[in-house]
């Protein structure tokens, strides 16, 4: 059974709902009427979710809007309960060291890997089916499992053409393999033509249940 509550409800009794999940319950969290996140069983306990600190606050109950965001890391589930047993036996406040290494590729480049099944008529119709390539070894889920599953349709729909089972697609059907949210914008900056071509694109996102929901 999934139940939603909002932020103000999770904060009042967040020790009740944390009780309640570990015996299997799912709750999504509204925030400002929207569902904002899920708080569900843990079935990954060494996935890392992925988030974001908003740039300035909004709306945000008993925070002055335009604050500046703070400064946060995300842990593991398992890290995270670790960390919170060291909070509760310590009777005193620590101090975490966080090291964050990063730099920027000496030469700029934008990666988009493009595949295509040609259509039997009309090409001016195009089929768009992307996934985001950039997270390499990182993010097994998100997305190299759109990413995955993207090879494999191709794969198969190029295979059921070539042998007859299928007979080729009237429209072309064309497969990327991108830089999220931003080799695209590229692409259609150097080719500004191409957009008023494409009817449809499907996007392959985080694609393996039950990990997903962890994500």
């Amino acid at each position: 059974m999934n139940t939603l509550i909002n932020a103000k409800q999770l904060r009042a009794s967040l020790p009740d709902v944390v009780d309640q999940v570990r015996r299997g319950a799912r709750f999504t969290v509204l925030y400002r009427s929207r569902p904002a996140f899920q708080v569900i069983p843990v079935d990954a306990p060494d996935q890392v979710a992925w988030a974001q600190l908003p740039y300035e606050a909004k709306g945000v109950e008993g925070v002055k809007d335009g604050t500046p965001p703070g400064f946060a890391v995300m842990i593991s589930p398992r890290r995270g309960l670790w960390l919170q047993k060291q909070l509760a036996s310590a009777g005193a406040p620590l101090r975490v060291k966080v090291d964050v290494e990063a730099d920027y590729p000496e030469k700029p480049e934008q990666a988009m890997v493009e595949a295509w099944i040609r259509g039997s008529e009309i090409h001016d119709q195009q089929i768009v089916l992307t996934a985001h390539i950039q997270e390499e070894m990182t993010s097994a889920n998100d997305d190299g499992s759109g990413c995955a599953n993207l090879v494999e349709i191709g794969r198969a729909l190029a295979r059921l053409v070539k042998d007859g089972t299928l007979p080729r697609p009237r429209r072309d059907i064309r497969f990327w393999w991108v830089n999220e949210l931003s080799s695209q914008p590229r692409y259609f900056r150097d080719h500004p033509d191409e957009p008023a071509y494409f009817v449809l694109d499907r996007h392959a996102e985080a694609e393996t249940p039950p990990v997903r929901r962890a994500a």
